[in-house]
């Protein structure tokens, strides 16, 4: 799961980046792009799969354990490019 630690880190630096200037940094047009987009929907869906696998085991399982359980279960239908 280094990977979506890595991709994690690496859109919240983009976002503080930024956010900071009020403004992209020139010639940055990723979030128009189907990978980011992508990445949004599969963040979407993991942090709802935490939030219910957490208040069904009656704690915090965390963004790691959401991710592992949730490519295990669902993400499948990320992988192929029809969704």
């Amino acid at each position: 799961m280094v990977w979506f630690a890595r991709c994690e880190n690496t859109m919240s630096t983009m976002k503080q980046s930024r956010s900071s200037s009020g403004s992209p940094p020139e010639g940055f047009a990723l979030e128009g792009t189907l990978l980011f987009k992508r990445w949004e929907a599969m963040k979407q869906e993991i942090l709802l799969h935490k939030w219910y696998e957490s208040e069904r085991r009656g704690y915090d399982i965390g963004w790691e354990k959401a991710c592992i359980d949730w490519q295990i279960r669902h993400g499948r239908r990320f992988r192929s490019p029809g969704g």
